[in-house]
């Protein structure tokens, strides 16, 4: 069980970080649905023959997708946040920093039918940015950061 001690506040300062970057990740999407077109060029380059109902409907998912994985990533931080200031969070640091790397893999990797990559790669890109926030957070907290209280 993790010691009861609170995070630093040079890790909850980061913490901080990652869950701003989270949730302005999160947003970019929505962004990009009002005016931009990123996503939308992304499905008429994979499929250029599709109709304009079903590319704005494939838009629609996968801005969708992304939002929902921001509102995930941002509540975990936000979470991470509360907790430190309570105890060590070494543990949950860790798990949280591998599944945010899973997600900007994905992002960045994943490919299905006439995509290369399902997730625009300016998007993949983006959430490479959450994963090395938290992996200088696990760095910190493996070399004793999280340990020294914050009085």
């Amino acid at each position: 069980m993790e010691n009861q001690q609170p995070a630093s506040p040079t890790v909850r300062g980061m913490l901080l970080t990652g869950l701003i970057v989270t949730a302005v990740i999160a947003i970019a999407p929505l962004v990009d649905l009002a005016g931009i077109g990123t996503v939308a060029s992304h499905v008429r380059a994979a499929y250029p023959d599709w109709p304009d109902a079903y590319v704005d409907a494939e838009r629609s998912v996968i801005t969708g997708y992304l939002v929902i994985i921001g509102a995930l990533g941002t509540a975990a931080w936000a979470w991470s946040l509360v907790r430190a200031r309570r105890r060590r969070i070494r543990v949950s640091a860790i798990v949280l920093f591998v599944l945010g790397l899973a997600a900007a893999a994905a992002h960045l990797g994943v490919s299905m039918a006439e995509y290369e990559r399902v997730i625009p790669t300016v998007y993949g890109i983006l959430w490479t940015l959450p994963a090395a926030v938290g992996a200088v957070i696990v760095v910190m907290t493996l070399r004793g950061g999280a340990a020294r209280s914050s009085a």
